[in-house]
């Protein structure tokens, strides 16, 4: 019984309004994360074009 209570209790306090403000701004985060690593993967690719681009042309 205790166990079930402990499991209860365990389980109102997950579905506070703080804990669910934390868990909604922690998936922003980590989308703005993901958002920025995908930028930066872009500039990347698009710069490296760009270099090659150049290259190309100096060795033409």
């Amino acid at each position: 019984m205790t166990s079930t209570l402990l499991l209860l209790s365990a389980a109102m306090l997950l579905a506070t309004p703080g804990i669910c403000r934390y868990r909604a701004a922690e998936r922003r985060r980590r989308a703005d994360s993901d958002l920025r690593a995908a930028r930066l993967l872009l500039w990347a690719k698009q710069h490296a074009a760009k270099l090659r681009r150049q290259r190309g042309g100096i060795e033409a």
